[in-house]
């Protein structure tokens, strides 16, 4: 059996520009990564992954206590200190450990939610992707939902590249790139800010760097594995016009979110 080691990797304070983080804009993150994104990781159906939360130096001293209370609830989460000297993916390479043969990175946002089995669902790749001569993998699953928050209405998605993908490399054999700096670094070197970041994808992928256009890619179609929260926040994700909202009460089935997440 490989040594198989598996991080989740959520960006909740990182600093993409000079601007200040404003303490108005920390708090709805909170709120959202309550509601949603922390249960539906602490209800996983595994234990067998880590989740570090990348945080800035700069993030409000009291919103970071109120991360680290989270941290002692949640024994896979790690709150994940960054800065202008240590950017997320040196964090994330000083986690791998010396022995780990399949290294898998996951990517989260922080005002998103997954399914109970997804990262299980993930992990299963892991055996048969060591066994193959390949030397990286992309593992998506293009069904979701998306979550309009202000009126509490959800919707049936589908993403062939959404931002919930994993990559699978062998460190033993190279530095691990990992799943967002593997084509979102190029992303931000090319454009100055989110916002000028271009619409990339129809599918609703927005400024997700399209991993399945540089790696093998696998599509699982198996279960519906992922939740958007669309809010005034957003950048970029938006229910589009074809989206297919389902019946008044609906609420996404697999997934343990907090309480309040879908009262109407």
């Amino acid at each position: 059996m490989p040594t198989i080691q598996h991080l989740l990797e959520t960006r909740f304070s990182v600093r993409l520009t000079g601007a200040p983080l404003e303490r108005a804009w920390l708090e709805e993150r909170v709120e959202l990564l309550r509601r949603l994104t922390l249960p539906s990781v602490a209800g996983q159906s595994t234990d067998d992954f880590t989740w570090l939360l990348f945080c800035d130096e700069s993030t409000d001293p009291e919103v970071l206590a109120e991360l680290r209370a989270e941290e002692r609830r949640v024994p896979m989460l790690r709150i994940a200190i960054t800065s202008s000297d240590r950017p997320p993916l040196a964090a994330v390479r000083s986690a791998v450990e010396p022995d780990t043969e399949v290294l898998i990175t996951t990517r989260l946002d922080s005002d998103d939610a997954i399914a109970v089995d997804y990262l299980e669902a993930v992990h299963a790749y892991a055996d048969s992707f060591h066994g193959s001569r390949r030397e990286n993998l992309v593992v998506n699953f293009p069904q979701g939902y998306r979550l309009d928050t202000e009126r509490q209405r959800l919707y049936r998605a589908r993403m062939p590249n959404s931002s919930f993908h994993s990559l699978f490399e062998r460190p033993q054999l190279s530095q691990p790139k990992t799943v967002m700096s593997a084509g979102h670094e190029n992303l931000h070197r090319r454009y100055a800010t989110y916002r000028r970041l271009p619409m990339l994808a129809k599918d609703g992928g927005g400024w997700h760097a399209r991993l399945h256009q540089h790696y093998p890619t696998h599509q699982d179609e198996s279960i519906v594995a992922w939740l958007i929260a669309v809010h005034g926040g957003n950048i970029v994700n938006r229910i589009p016009n074809t989206a297919r909202e389902l019946p008044p009460g609906s609420e996404p089935i697999g997934f343990a979110l907090g309480n309040g997440a879908f009262s109407r």
